[in-house]
């Protein structure tokens, strides 16, 4: 949630947790927004690096065949999709009683395509398209949610569906026929980017009439995991903030960690390492 305050525009951003905000001793007030960006930004980076691994010991995926088996936090699992470019591919994913992200790299490793953080108790899909022909990658990573983390859990994951590249271009063919599609296509906004340093925003023009009078925006993503849903919200925030004159940033968080850190604060403490132990680490 982002709140804009009447009175005059403040050029910084402040950040407090969301069930204390009717405390505003508790805010944030010392964070400007650059360091907000900076914490949102997930980093893509390659398997080996981001990993410690080359995913040189892995399982294959198979279409109709369920993988399953025990992760331990702080273990990382590979495994292997066999795409041509132009395929589609959707993966169901679920992890019980771990924290888990699921990381998708294509054939060179050197790029995350996307991130999914797996169901718990039901399965999470997570869909895509090839761009190149090769070998993907599922990482699987059990994150350490404390120090001396020693829980452990259960994965499955599971192709659904793999379609070829002939009928995934013909089944797209038949959505842009649809005529639901073009009616969908009156009401949509392009938005011409979602890198957060790109601070052309042109494209979110569209959004200051819309938001003429409002003072609070709630901001939401399909779930914690989804890289690049936080991609857009935080070019979104900066908008917000530079262009239209929020200047609260609110997050859910928990009060006495929120409390800890306005007192670490508040001794000369540096703010952005201060966050970086107290905000949850979903947020990180």
């Amino acid at each position: 949630m982002i709140k804009r305050s009447i009175g005059p525009r403040n050029k910084k951003l402040s950040v407090c947790p969301a069930n204390i905000i009717a405390a505003w001793p508790l805010c944030l007030m010392v964070l400007s927004f650059l360091m907000v960006g900076t914490s949102l930004r997930p980093q893509a980076s390659a398997v080996q690096l981001r990993y410690g691994s080359d995913c040189s010991t892995f399982q294959d995926l198979i279409p109709g065949r369920m993988i399953h088996g025990k992760i331990e936090s702080g273990n990382i699992l590979c495994f292997r999709i066999v795409m041509k470019r132009g395929d589609f591919v959707r993966l169901d994913t679920q992890v019980d009683s771990v924290f888990a992200l699921a990381k998708i790299f294509g054939p060179d490793k050197s790029q995350k395509l996307l991130q999914v953080e797996p169901g718990t108790r039901s399965p999470r899909s997570v869909s895509w398209e090839a761009k190149q022909t090769g070998d993907h990658w599922v990482v699987l990573s059990a994150v350490p949610m404390w120090e001396n983390d020693q829980s452990s859990g259960t994965y499955k994951l599971r192709i659904n569906d793999l379609v070829s590249a002939i009928d995934q271009k013909r089944n797209q063919d038949n959505l842009r026929a649809d005529p639901r599609v073009e009616e969908l296509g009156r009401f949509a906004q392009p938005v011409r980017t979602i890198d957060p340093q790109d601070d052309d925003f042109s494209d979110l023009d569209f959004l200051e009439s819309r938001l003429e009078g409002v003072r609070i925006v709630l901001l939401g993503e399909s779930h914690h995991g989804n890289g690049s849903d936080f991609l857009g919200k935080t070019r979104l925030v900066k908008f917000l903030h530079q262009r239209l004159g929020f200047n609260v940033l609110v997050f859910e968080a928990g009060l006495y960690d929120m409390e800890k850190a306005w007192r670490s604060i508040q001794s000369d403490q540096p703010s952005e390492r201060v966050l970086a132990e107290r905000l949850w680490r979903v947020w990180r």
